[in-house]
């Protein structure tokens, strides 16, 4: 058919550059989760001073998304969406694992989990 370019249809050739669009529009599911915490622990950016002794002890990741994989599992987007309770039922449950596990950081007479230690990096770490 004349005036068809190469057989694709108006809205398929359309199609193309608003999905890059939309991609470039939709905010990053990581940067989400992260101002989330951030509203959720405000304090813990008061506490960004204190993550450098913590690297001393024991080396942290440093690509924020594994520092949220190794918080929130393989598939960290999905708390991106979560409700705060969900978020906090979640880190209450993981921190009193790993107390009870023992999975902890001595830091300056304060006794923190793993998990708070690896929520601390994950909320005060810059984009990457």
């Amino acid at each position: 058919m004349p005036g068809k370019s190469a057989g694709r249809s108006p809205l398929a050739v359309l199609r193309m550059p608003l999905a890059a669009l939309n991609r470039w529009l939709k905010p990053d599911p990581i940067d989400v989760l992260a101002k989330r915490l951030r509203a959720l622990f405000p304090e813990i950016g008061a506490a960004r001073s204190v993550l450098k002794h913590i690297a001393e002890l024991a080396p942290l990741p440093v690509r924020r998304i594994t520092l949220a994989e190794s918080i929130f599992g393989q598939n960290p987007e999905n708390y991106a969406n979560s409700g705060d309770l969900e978020i906090m039922d979640f880190i209450l449950r993981a921190v009193d694992r790993d107390f009870a596990d023992q999975r902890l950081v001595v830091l300056k007479g304060w006794t923190l989990s793993q998990t708070e230690v690896l929520l601390l990096a994950f909320i005060t770490a810059g984009r990457a």
